[in-house]
């Protein structure tokens, strides 16, 4: 499995926005009840994990150079 496809999963299932929703839609239950309690700490314990992921996301694989940098790209520098 490619490296951005682990750190956009990862981005999806760890991004705080999403938890907000999970929080309304499970409104007027004991999860509500628990999320309430605990959602700031979740939020920054989570956090940790959205940040790692997106880092993967977007990290350029070691020795790929992007399409403008290679050695004689049209109106690259590498050339």
């Amino acid at each position: 499995m490619k490296r951005q496809t682990l750190g956009a999963i990862g981005a999806l299932i760890t991004c705080p926005c999403h938890w907000i929703g999970v929080a309304v839609l499970v409104g007027g239950s004991a999860a509500t009840a628990w999320l309430a309690r605990y959602l700031p700490a979740l939020l920054v314990v989570l956090g940790v994990p959205f940040l790692i992921s997106l880092w993967f996301l977007f990290r350029r694989e070691p020795g790929a150079a992007c399409a403008r940098c290679a050695p004689g790209a049209r109106g690259g520098t590498g050339g």
